[in-house]
C-alpha cells in the first residue's frame, strides 16, 4: 500500500496532468471560437457580395432584354424598309417587261 507521500505525489502529477490538459482545451477552445467567428463574417460578406451580384445581374438581364427589344423594332423596320424597296423595283421590273413586249416583234407579226 503506497504510503500518504506518494499516494499525494501521484495526486499532484495527475492534478498537474489534467491542468495541463484544461489548459489545451481552453486555448483549442479559444482557436476554434476564434475560428468560427472569423468564418461568420465571411458567410455574410459573401452573403452581402451574393445579393450585390444578383442586383447587378438583374441589371444587366432588363437591359439586354430592352437592347434585344430595340434590335428587334431596328430589323422590323429595316426588313419593311427593305420589302418596300423590293416592292418598288417589282413595279420597276415589270413597267420595263410591259415596254420590251410593246417594242419586241411577236412572231408571225411583221413590222413595216
Amino acid at each position: 500500500m503506497p504510503t500518504q507521500e506518494e499516494r499525494l505525489s501521484a495526486f499532484e502529477q495527475t492534478l498537474t496532468a489534467l491542468s495541463r490538459d484544461i489548459k489545451d482545451i481552453n486555448h483549442n477552445e479559444t482557436m476554434l471560437l476564434g475560428m468560427s467567428m472569423k468564418q461568420g463574417e465571411d458567410i455574410r460578406e459573401i452573403r452581402s457580395n451574393l445579393a450585390s451580384m444578383s442586383m447587378k445581374q438583374g441589371e444587366d438581364i432588363r437591359e439586354i432584354r430592352s437592347n434585344l427589344a430595340s434590335l428587334g423594332e431596328r430589323l422590323n423596320t429595316s426588313d419593311q424598309s427593305v420589302n418596300s424597296r423590293f416592292e418598288a423595283q417589282d413595279k420597276k421590273l415589270d413597267q420595263v417587261l410591259l415596254l420590251l413586249n410593246t417594242f419586241t416583234a411577236k412572231p408571225g407579226q411583221e413590222t413595216e
